[in-house]
C-alpha cells in the first residue's frame, strides 16, 4: 500500500483491496483470541494476566478493523 501511495495514486482499487485484506485480518484475529480464551477458561488454565492482555488485544484489534472498514467507505465515496 505504500508503494502504491508514493505513486500519488491513493483513490485507488487496490488501496480498498489492502484495506479489505486488513479488516479480514482484523477479524480472524479476533476470532482466533476469542476462541483461545473460550478454550483457556474452560479448561481453568486462564490466569487473569493472560486474559487482561487477551482483551487488550482484542480491543485494539477491534478499532483496526473499524479504522480500515471506515477509511475504505470514505475511499469509495470519494471515487
Amino acid at each position: 500500500m505504500i508503494q502504491v501511495i508514493e505513486c500519488k495514486s491513493i483513490f485507488s482499487n487496490r488501496i480498498v483491496q489492502g484495506l479489505n485484506h486488513i479488516k479480514y485480518c482484523a477479524f480472524v484475529i479476533i476470532v482466533l483470541y476469542v476462541l483461545g480464551i473460550f478454550v483457556l477458561d474452560y479448561a481453568n488454565a486462564l490466569p487473569p494476566v493472560i486474559a487482561v492482555m487477551g482483551f487488550g488485544i482484542l480491543i485494539v484489534t477491534i478499532m483496526v478493523a473499524a479504522g480500515a472498514a471506515f477509511i475504505k467507505n470514505v475511499l469509495k465515496k470519494i471515487n
